[in-house]
């Protein structure tokens, strides 16, 4: 009979779960920058954290998705914010991101963030770029997004910008940048923030 194994250490697990009980341990540490606005990361980009958003994201597995999002769910409601009738969007992948994955990874969590709230989710950005931004290099990223970012719709007095990873912040420092204008309030939500080997944009501001 197959067994089915947890993804970072390799115990055993029940039917349905992708990491043990000890490795999950390590999914949740919450963390908080401060940028254009606030934003809040449900946990780090490593140990199985890293494990289980490489596995959602490059082998499509929606499943880790969903279950990643339902906990950052459970982060969301343990922060002190306003209470508004929010939109929710989320950073926008180049073409060819979409082109290789077949979706795109915030997308699905800003669904399912919002469905589990009852709010709108709204196609807010569009990306204009032309490289990965996993494969630049810190100041590489911040030159292939800014001004790549074009906004699709009207936007929102309140709003909810949702990730996936939040590595040097050039993305989503260039959506918020884009609509401070517009907004009366705006925060940023991502699964995991990386330790980079560099400043990171906000720490630029």
């Amino acid at each position: 009979m197959f067994e089915h194994r947890c993804l970072n250490c390799g115990a055993k697990v029940n039917f349905g779960e992708f990491i043990c009980d000890n490795c999950s341990m390590f999914i949740y540490e919450p963390s908080h920058t401060k940028s254009i606005y606030d934003i809040y990361h449900m946990g780090y980009y490593k140990d199985s954290l890293a494990i289980l958003i490489k596995e959602f994201k490059y082998n499509k597995n929606l499943k880790i998705g969903k279950y990643l999002t339902d906990i950052l769910c459970e982060y969301f409601r343990s922060i002190d914010i306003e209470n508004h009738d929010y939109y929710v969007s989320y950073v926008p992948s180049n073409y060819f991101s979409i082109y290789n994955k077949g979706f795109i990874p915030a997308k699905i969590i800003a669904d399912r963030f919002a469905k589990n709230f009852g709010l709108k989710v709204i196609n807010l950005f569009k990306s204009k770029s032309y490289k990965r931004q996993a494969s630049l290099s810190l100041n590489e990223r911040h030159k292939n997004i800014q001004k790549k970012i074009k906004i699709t719709t009207s936007i929102p007095k309140y709003l909810i910008i949702v990730d996936d990873v939040y590595t040097t912040g050039a993305s989503m420092f260039e959506c918020m940048n884009i609509i401070k204008k517009n907004v009366d309030f705006c925060l940023g939500l991502t699964l995991a923030k990386a330790h980079y080997g560099g400043d990171s944009f906000e720490e630029q501001v």
